[in-house]
């Protein structure tokens, strides 16, 4: 996620002011810490705290991708060169709405492009370590190849002389 919409989400809560802020943001550049670290080490929220309250403002639910199987059907439901784009990882369907983790859920411009290009509703949802891109790799999680997806993939996945992939 980006540091900086997140530093002016917790200050929109009321969390940190302005100053804080500049202290957070500051430590993430200057000594290399993450966005999390600084926030701890100043006292204002934990990463469970943090991403509780990115959940709340955003009106979702924080989920432990380490704690669901994500079946190669939920996988095809977003076709891979769209996922890998938009750093977007189906975890499963409820209620007749897509549920994606974002790599960064504050831009919610990725979410409506998504919603628009599958004719599905989503529901997005937070997951506090960024989506892999790992389940999108596999041979499974493919669709058949759109022109987009041709030129994203490795050339070594491309048969020799071949535009397209063996």
């Amino acid at each position: 996620m980006n540091n900086d919409r997140v530093a002016e989400l917790l200050i929109g809560q009321g969390l940190m002011d302005r100053a804080q802020a500049d202290d957070v943001l500051f430590e993430t550049t200057q000594n290399g810490k993450s966005l999390e670290q600084a926030l701890a080490n100043h006292g204002i929220v934990d990463e469970t705290e943090l991403y509780q309250t990115i959940a709340d403002a955003l009106g979702t639910e924080v989920v432990d991708l380490e704690q669901i199987e994500i079946t190669s059907q939920i996988l095809k439901l977003i076709p891979a060169g769209l996922a890998r784009l938009h750093r977007a990882l189906p975890i499963d369907v409820q209620d007749n709405a897509v549920r994606v983790a974002l790599v960064d859920p504050l831009v919610p411009q990725t979410a409506q492009d998504l919603r628009f290009a599958l004719g599905h509703d989503l529901q997005v949802v937070l997951a506090p370590r960024a989506p892999s891109d790992e389940p999108l790799r596999r041979p499974h999680a493919t669709a058949p190849p759109t022109k987009g997806d041709v030129r994203q993939q490795p050339v070594h996945n491309r048969a020799p002389g071949s535009a397209h992939p063996p």
